[in-house]
């Protein structure tokens, strides 16, 4: 009995506390972003939402019908604690240009406001122009996710998807990478020696054919696969995480939009002579 009452006044005196801090049951669109990570990571992150529909149809969060519903849906990290302020604010401001980049690519929107008016404005012009698609539903979402952090990586995934014209919707996922400790992108050139772009593409040719089951000798264009001059090359879209390096292709980026998109994992076994001394990944 004198172990159930202590449990009982550790129980309410916690949530005495809870609610004298304000952090009592709400609901909130800040949620705690985890993600798996492989050293202690510098920096925390919190999830934002951000929504808007007009329409028959618009039933948000539950079922939407999307024939009658023009919406957009949006999710996205903050970094509410990173080792300094600097480091905080540059990846907060590289998340934000994530977020309200146009939906083309290009330009960076000053609003989520301005944002939305210009996709709307996009759904009124496509319809009013009588197209042959112009039942289509016209949506769009866009997820921004930590992928991996650790102590001296933090990688980015922007996930979208939507209808916004045309005969069919689209989809496609982009990499970002930092620096916890200061902000700064990690590029390729940040972490591998001078020169290194002959051999990695050698090392990554293989992964890839393999992959795809293409003999060493195989043209890629006569296996439908198009770059430039028919020979192959990574892209510049990657994440790094505790086994590697991971490309990715867009869909139409080197195949058809049917055949999805690609992807090419590097293990670290395969870069270790092209690694940087300084190249401190993962």
């Amino acid at each position: 009995m004198a172990k159930m009452m202590r449990n009982c006044i550790c129980l309410l005196g916690l949530l005495a506390g809870l609610a004298g801090s304000g952090m009592g049951p709400q609901k909130s669109d800040r949620t705690p972003m985890a993600a798996p990570s492989h050293n202690l990571s510098p920096i925390r992150s919190e999830t934002r939402n951000l929504h808007r529909e007009h329409g028959e149809g618009c039933e948000w969060p539950g079922n939407i019908d999307r024939d009658a519903c023009v919406w957009i849906d949006f999710e996205y990290p903050v970094i509410i604690f990173a080792s300094s302020e600097s480091a905080k604010t540059k990846i907060n401001h590289a998340i934000q240009q994530l977020v309200l980049e146009d939906f083309g690519g290009g330009t960076i929107f000053k609003s989520w406001e301005a944002l939305t008016q210009d996709f709307t404005n996009g759904e009124k012009d496509f319809h009013a122009g009588g197209y042959a698609f112009s039942n289509a539903p016209w949506w769009f979402e866009r997820r921004v996710k930590v992928e991996y952090q650790s102590a001296n990586v933090l990688s980015l995934s922007r996930k979208q998807e939507g209808y916004t014209g045309g005969a069919h919707g689209w989809g496609r996922v982009d990499y970002a990478n930092f620096r916890p400790s200061t902000g700064a992108p990690i590029r390729l050139r940040d972490i591998l020696k001078p020169g290194f772009e002959k051999p990695l593409n050698s090392i990554g040719e293989v992964r890839f054919r393999a992959l795809e089951n293409l003999d060493p000798k195989a043209s890629l264009r006569e296996n439908s696969f198009s770059f430039p001059n028919d020979q192959f090359q990574l892209n510049d879209n990657f994440f790094i995480d505790a086994k590697g390096l991971t490309f990715v292709y867009n869909s139409y980026e080197i195949s058809c939009g049917a055949c999805g998109a690609p992807s090419v994992f590097l293990p670290y076994s395969d870069l270790r002579t092209l690694l940087r001394p300084d190249a401190n990944i993962p």
